[in-house]
């Protein structure tokens, strides 16, 4: 998520990096998945249709993120 165009979660909500860090240290992992995935679908709403951004690129790191947080939640059970 680092290299794609998506905004990191902690910038999505305006927070300051040391925000998020305390943010997940507090929260379940349920929690902290539940940000990353309203964030993508924000972003991806927010930015649909903009000229200034690759919707394929973008939708493709959607999925890989969307991916990597169903395997998370499917191996901490």
């Amino acid at each position: 998520m680092v290299r794609s165009p998506l905004s990191l979660p902690h910038k999505l909500h305006g927070w300051h990096e040391s925000q998020y860090v305390r943010f997940v240290e507090e929260h379940s992992e349920e929690e902290v998945w539940d940000v990353i995935d309203q964030g993508l679908t924000h972003w991806k709403s927010t930015h649909d249709g903009e000229d200034s951004v690759d919707i394929g690129e973008a939708d493709e790191y959607i999925g890989l993120a969307r991916q990597v947080l169903s395997n998370a939640r499917v191996g901490s059970r």
